[in-house]
């Protein structure tokens, strides 16, 4: 890609849905699940007040929640119920910080496709049973699909927005 300065709409499109789209259509849906994860916080940290470099103890959770919480919910209402720490499949733990740190999910979090899914009658985030075990499922084309509409809408929301962080290329 050329090296001169992109919008956050270039950003947004090109890197978060594109390419991650790309990722998935290699046939490397397991590792999109971590991108996302990602994506999720940096969409919290675009509606947040601090600069993208700023760190305290607790912001990057902040960020991932609100993400969830302004973004994601309105897609689908059950990212929230995930979405509390008391959650058994807090999302921000299992999914987040288990991809981030060890690249497998914690908890019962259980990656799938949409083939598969399909072929089990599964949906994404449905409890499901596997082997006598409940199991959260994740589908990353869903997840994806979610994502997409996710970066739309902070894309809608950034105009009310004034941080100096949102004209950066």
């Amino acid at each position: 890609r050329e090296t001169e300065e992109k919008s956050l709409q270039w950003f947004l499109d090109t890197v978060i849905v594109s390419d991650i789209r790309a990722v998935i259509d290699s046939g490397a849906g397991y590792l999109a699940f971590s991108l996302i994860a990602q994506s999720i916080e940096l969409l919290g940290a675009l509606l947040d007040e601090n600069d993208f470099e700023f760190y305290e103890k607790g912001l990057p959770e902040a960020r991932f929640s609100k993400g969830i919480t302004e973004l994601f919910r309105p897609i689908n209402a059950k990212y929230a119920q995930y979405n509390k720490a008391d959650s058994e499949y807090y999302l921000w733990e299992n999914l987040r910080c288990g991809m981030a740190h060890i690249l497998r999910p914690k908890s019962r979090i259980l990656f799938t496709g949409r083939s598969e899914a399909s072929r089990s009658v599964w949906k994404h985030l449905e409890e499901v049973n596997v082997d006598g075990t409940t199991c959260l499922l994740m589908v990353i084309e869903d997840f994806h699909d979610d994502l997409r509409e996710a970066c739309r809408r902070a894309i809608n929301k950034i105009p009310k927005k004034t941080h100096a962080k949102l004209k950066q290329g």
